[in-house]
Formats: structure tokens, sequence, C-alpha cells
């Protein structure tokens, strides 16, 4: 049965255009924890400057409010998955 409506016939075969698409897989990176860091070595830097490791400075800013306590909330969560 074909569509005599033209905008029913675009839409059909848009749709069947994108049935047929086939989507690769995109290859996982292995390094995509980096990419997630916005800013390389900030929090070592205030770790560093407040006179504490890293782990202590994080554990003591993980309920901040700001950039510092998310830093500090991804280093954490960051931590707990390595190993895995």
């Amino acid at each position: 049965m074909a569509a005599t409506n033209p905008q029913t016939a675009a839409i059909g075969k848009a749709l069947a255009a994108a049935m047929t698409k086939k989507k690769k897989p995109k290859a996982a990176s292995t390094k995509f924890i980096q990419g997630a860091i916005k800013r390389p070595g900030a929090l070592t830097a205030k770790a560093k400057a407040a006179g504490m490791t890293i782990d202590a400075f994080a554990r003591a800013h993980a309920k901040d409010t700001g950039v510092t306590g998310d830093e500090s909330r991804f280093y954490l969560n960051v931590l707990s998955k390595r190993g895995r």
C-alpha cells in the first residue's frame, strides 16, 4: 500500500532510513577518566598548600560545597574504583 500523502511518505522514508542504518559500537577508551578530570593537579596543589596528603584533604573536604568539594568527592569515587 503506497502512501498518498507526501508528508506521510517522507516520514516513512526517513523512518526506513533510520532503521536500516547500523551504528558501529564505539571502542571503549582505556583513558576515559583523564577526560573527566577538568583541572588536573588542582586537588593535589590544594592539599600540598594545606600541608596534607591528597587522601586526608579529600576526606576532610568531601562534604564541602563548591569546586573543592566536587574535586574531593570525585577523587574519593575514583579511588574506590581502583583495583577492580
